[in-house]
């Protein structure tokens, strides 16, 4: 791209953050507060569907997921997702467990009633943009979540969690103090 395009592109989409309403166009959105989100025909009921709906990637019990200590950062696994480029999403019908965009919650076929967690398109086409404390939301951007990366936490910490019988006993400890998830329910 040639410097004064790259520099037009630049200059129109300040301008735009700039010229941007404080209040959300979407009142029903789960977007953050102050956030304009970009009208691209969706409803409010379906860009609340878009972003948490199980596609069937999901391939990871949640409540592991919940209790995994990450290698990477030595913190929860599902604590600060949006390291990996996904975009924030408050607490909702749709996304009882505050996760970002493109995360999912669902039951799968062929492991009973476990919920477990993966990702949706909305991961990788949701883009946010942010400046000064102002947003702007667009369906169907690109993002920069870096699902590799994504995947990769996640088996290197349940990996490094199994080999080691210190970290597999403080995470069996943890699964076990979720209320969610009594021991009763602890899959063989």
């Amino acid at each position: 791209m040639k410097p004064l395009k790259l520099i037009s592109l630049l200059l129109c989409v300040g301008l735009l953050f700039i010229s941007c309403d404080k209040t959300p166009a979407d009142k029903g959105a789960a977007a953050p507060a102050g956030a304009v989100i970009g009208t691209n025909g969706l409803s409010d009921a379906e860009r609340r569907k878009f972003y948490h709906l199980p596609e069937g990637s999901e391939l990871y019990p949640y409540a592991w997921a919940k209790a995994l200590i990450s290698s990477q950062n030595g913190k929860p696994f599902l604590e600060n997702l949006e390291r990996f480029g996904l975009v924030a999403d408050a607490k909702s019908a749709e996304n009882p467990h505050g996760l970002p965009v493109g995360i999912t919650v669902g039951k799968r076929s062929g492991v009973g009633a476990i919920e477990m967690i993966g990702v949706n398109c909305s991961a990788c086409h949701v883009g946010q943009l942010s400046y000064q404390g102002r947003a702007l939301r667009v369906d169907g951007a690109p993002n920069l979540f870096d699902i590799t990366m994504f995947y990769t936490d996640l088996a290197n910490s349940t990996k490094d969690t199994v080999k080691d019988p210190e970290k597999l006993w403080a995470f069996v400890k943890r699964y076990l103090a979720d209320k969610e998830h009594p021991a009763e329910t602890v899959p063989a």
